[in-house]
């Protein structure tokens, strides 16, 4: 009888402690959900937010090198006329924007044959303006100037500088034409595994 008023008791104190725990704990709770909550809407925003941005920069980036595509497509064609002609010098604004503005980047996979390009064209123009200078100093001054010198110059210009510079533009031509004709989509399959189909509707 002792015994069992005993675990009674036992019993009665463990339930009025779990009671006062949960007491306890239950403005503890309440407090922690006031908190929580706002938290994880934040967290939630903020994620959402930076793959919102994330788009965007994405989008802009896509916006920036397909102009800039568009304008190294107009100067190459351009350059590529000008160098079948006369000693002439080539346009170089498209380049120079690309380069100055760091934009250069925006063609990962190409930066650097587009800089190599780019050498190419500046020595280009360096020296057919060297050509250009020694035939006007020949017309110019044609008794004082070794006209032989000029024409050496030119020989040279037009046997390694010319065709090696036709060279680089009808390469960067046909590579930006490929970007231009052969868009690559990107699709997922029902299997959920990811894909590339090209124009032709095959994959990749």
């Amino acid at each position: 009888m002792d015994i069992y008023i005993i675990l009674c008791l036992i019993v009665l104190i463990l339930v009025g402690v779990v009671a006062l725990i949960l007491q306890m704990i239950g403005p503890i709770m309440g407090f922690l959900g006031v908190i929580i909550g706002p938290l994880v809407g934040a967290l939630v925003g903020v994620i959402l937010g930076f793959q919102k941005n994330d788009k965007n920069r994405m989008k802009l980036e896509e916006e920036r090198r397909s102009f800039f595509k568009n304008l190294l497509m107009h100067e190459a064609t351009e350059s590529i006329e000008l160098i079948a002609g006369v000693v002439n010098l080539i346009p170089v604004d498209a380049w120079n924007s690309i380069v100055n503005s760091g934009d250069i980047a925006l063609f990962k996979d190409k930066a650097i044959d587009l800089s190599d390009t780019y050498f190419q064209i500046q020595i280009y123009n360096y020296e057919a303006k060297r050509v250009r200078d020694a035939i006007e100093e020949v017309n110019l001054h044609p008794e004082t100037t070794d006209a032989s010198h000029a024409s050496k110059l030119k020989g040279r210009f037009n046997e390694l500088m010319k065709p090696a510079t036709l060279k680089r533009l009808e390469d960067l031509k046909e590579w930006l034409t490929e970007l231009k004709a052969e868009p690559i989509t990107v699709t997922t399959k029902v299997t959920g595994n990811l894909t590339v189909i090209g124009p032709d509707g095959k994959e990749k």
